[in-house]
């Protein structure tokens, strides 16, 4: 992490106890010889004050509608937000460089320079999103492409979602989602979605939610059957180990029949913290798959591993990793941008920085974060030395610094 923070210009200083924020998200994969290699990753840069994670933790609750074990999408407040890729040559390339504008801590234009397309967000007065719009550049305007609009009830809880995507200047909703809850608290009971279909909206998928002394008791499964009908086709039950859960079975329906059968299983343990540490799907009671969730000394996910029961050879492999990248953050630097031209790029031995006043300091990583090469006081640069692949240059000079991605062939 001490290389992520330099090459974001951030001031690193032991911080209180809790506050952290992330600097990078990369997922590896295990291929058939048992080798973990790179699939792709994201890494966050901050020129002011950072979103500070007071937690970043698995939850346990409701995930596509049912309860299970999930790590939350959260909008990551940061400046920037490259996303790497290999290509099917098993080249590493950035697939997504985008740009954000912040207000109020609050991410309101997310620009991909690469693909020119960018991402509006608007949100409530307590901070939630209240409409996405996605919008593609044709070389002259901006033009909408998708919008998703939410609604909240007086608890700030979400009960309505609507997609909508724009052809020829007219808006089609793609997708409509409807959620109920208990009177006075964000106890979810109903959550049903619909799609369009030959021009309607029409019934897609309901989940029904029993509680019980404040615990989810069954989960009730319907498919759509119509422009408003929906088909029972499974039940969930959970039990508990004192507060937390423990187990869920999961039961086909006929004909408005619960069957005895057990379609899918699953088991959760939890740390001393009531922390995720395990969650193991079983069907027709076999594994299917396994999660594992490492935590760092203060509570922060640290690492996912997925694992995959290989029915061929009846043993569980390890299928891929996640490292979630966090530092603790006292304070950032407020840093201008300098205005640089990087050439030539591809190159194959150096690097030439056409800037408007001299490189003081030079840094160049792998999309791993790993320092390759630093550098003082030359525009010039010797790269002969790197492995073909992408890298990031950063430098500054007095107050102003620079980020710039090239190709080493």
């Amino acid at each position: 992490m001490k290389n992520l923070l330099l090459l974001t210009a951030v001031l690193v200083t032991s911080a209180s106890f809790g506050q952290k924020t992330l600097f990078s998200v990369v997922h590896k994969q295990i291929d058939a010889l048992g080798t973990v290699v790179l699939a792709d990753s994201t890494a966050y840069g901050y020129t002011s004050t950072p979103y500070l994670f007071n937690e970043f933790k698995p939850k346990f609750g409701f995930s596509d509608d049912y309860m299970n074990i999930f790590v939350e999408d959260q909008l990551v407040h940061a400046n920037t937000k490259d996303v790497y890729y290999y290509d099917w040559s098993n080249v590493l390339y950035t697939a997504e460089a985008h740009v954000n504008i912040l207000s109020n801590g609050l991410i309101t234009t997310s620009e991909n320079t690469i693909a020119s397309n960018r991402t509006l967000y608007t949100y409530t007065p307590q901070g939630k999103k209240a409409m996405v719009i996605t919008q593609s550049y044709d070389g002259t305007s901006w033009n909408n492409e998708d919008s998703t609009i939410f609604n909240y009830d007086a608890l700030g809880n979400k009960i309505y979602r609507a997609e909508y995507h724009f052809n020829a200047g007219s808006a089609f909703i793609d997708e409509l989602d409807s959620l109920t809850y208990q009177a006075g608290t964000s106890n979810l009971t109903q959550s049903s979605t619909y799609k369009p279909f030959m021009g309607n909206l029409e019934a897609n998928y309901r989940s029904t939610i029993t509680w019980v002394n404040g615990k989810v008791d069954k989960i009730d499964l319907f498919s759509g059957a119509g422009p408003n009908a929906f088909l029972w086709k499974f039940r969930m039950f959970y039990q508990y180990s004192g507060n937390l859960v423990s187990t869920y079975d999961l039961h086909p329906v006929y004909s408005n029949i619960v069957s005895t059968n057990i379609f899918e299983s699953a088991v959760f343990t939890f740390n001393q913290q009531n922390d995720p540490l395990t969650f193991t799907s079983n069907t027709n009671g076999v594994m299917n798959y396994s999660f594992e969730y490492i935590y760092d000394n203060e509570g922060f996910l640290n690492q996912m591993k997925r694992y995959y029961y290989n029915h061929n050879d009846s043993v569980v492999e390890l299928g891929d990793v996640t490292d979630y990248n966090f530092a603790n953050v006292a304070s950032v630097e407020q840093v201008s941008t300098l205005n640089i031209v990087l050439y030539p790029n591809p190159t194959t031995d150096f690097l030439h920085i056409q800037s408007e006043t001299a490189i003081e300091r030079l840094q160049i990583v792998n999309i791993n974060g790993q320092t390759m090469l630093t550098q003082n006081n030359s525009n010039d640069v010797d790269v002969s030395h790197l492995s073909k692949g992408t890298y990031i240059i950063y430098g500054n000079a007095a107050d102003k610094s620079f980020k710039q991605t090239f190709i080493k062939e």
